[in-house]
C-alpha cells in the first residue's frame, strides 16, 4: 500500500484496523478467534522450543557419555598394557629363578658351594710350592673352553684344580710336578701349557690337578 510494508506478525492487526476504518464490520474477527490463533501460535512456539531443548539436552548427554566412555576406554587400555608388562616381568622372574635353581643345584653337587673344599686343596698346594716357582693364578673347577665353545654353554671341569705360574726354567717345574703326583689327594696331574715370555724369558706354565 503506497510502498508501505507490513511484517507478517502485524498483518492481522493491520487488516482489522483497516477494515474498521473502511466500515467493513462483516469481516471483523471475534476476540475468541484471535485468542485461539494466539494460543495456537504460542503452542507452536512452545513445541519448537521444547523440541530444540530436548535435542540440545540429548546432544549434551551424548557428548558427556562419549567423554566418559573415552576416558574409561583409555584407562582400560592403560591397565591392559600394565597387566601385560607385569605378566612379562613375572615370566622373566620365573625363568631367572629356575635358572638360578639349576645353577645352585649344579654348584652344590659339584662342590663349588663348599668353600672349605677349595680352601683345603689350595692350602695343601701352597705348602708344596718351591721357592723357584711363583704362582700367579689358581682356579677351582675351571671352565673347559673347548667344550664350552662346542656346546655353546659353560662347561666346567669338575674336580679339577688349575694353577698358573712363572719359573726360570723347566727343570724347576719338573720336581714339583713329581712331588705333587705322589700326593694321595692328587689323582692325576699334567702340564697343560708351557711357554716362554718373549721379554723376560721366564717360563709360563699351567698345571691341572685332578683331585
Amino acid at each position: 500500500l503506497s510502498g508501505l510494508q507490513v511484517a507478517g506478525s502485524f498483518l492481522l492487526p493491520f487488516a482489522l484496523a483497516t477494515a474498521f476504518q473502511v466500515g467493513m464490520q462483516e469481516y471483523f474477527i471475534t476476540v475468541e478467534q484471535v485468542s485461539a490463533n494466539k494460543d495456537e501460535q504460542e503452542q507452536k512456539r512452545l513445541f519448537v522450543f521444547s523440541g530444540w531443548s530436548v535435542l540440545g539436552v540429548a546432544l549434551i548427554v551424548l557428548l558427556v557419555n562419549y567423554m566418559v566412555f573415552s576416558y574409561k576406554q583409555a584407562a582400560h587400555n592403560k591397565l591392559q598394557d600394565l597387566q601385560a608388562e607385569y605378566r612379562g616381568q613375572l615370566e622373566e622372574l620365573d625363568r631367572l629363578q629356575q635358572e638360578l635353581d639349576k645353577k645352585e643345584a649344579f654348584l652344590s653337587t659339584s662342590g663349588w658351594l663348599d668353600e672349605r673344599m677349595a680352601s683345603f686343596y689350595f692350602d695343601r698346594l701352597a705348602i708344596t710350592v718351591p721357592k723357584t716357582l711363583k704362582l700367579t693364578r689358581a682356579y677351582f673347577q675351571p671352565i673347559n673352553i673347548k667344550a664350552s665353545r662346542k656346546e655353546k654353554k659353560q662347561i666346567f671341569e669338575n674336580g679339577v684344580l688349575q694353577v698358573e705360574g712363572v719359573c726360570k726354567k723347566v727343570t724347576d717345574l719338573n720336581p714339583w710336578v713329581k712331588e705333587l703326583r705322589e700326593k694321595k689327594w692328587v689323582r692325576d696331574i699334567r702340564v697343560s701349557d708351557f711357554e716362554r715370555d718373549t721379554r723376560s724369558r721366564d717360563g709360563l706354565f699351567t698345571l691341572k690337578l685332578k683331585i
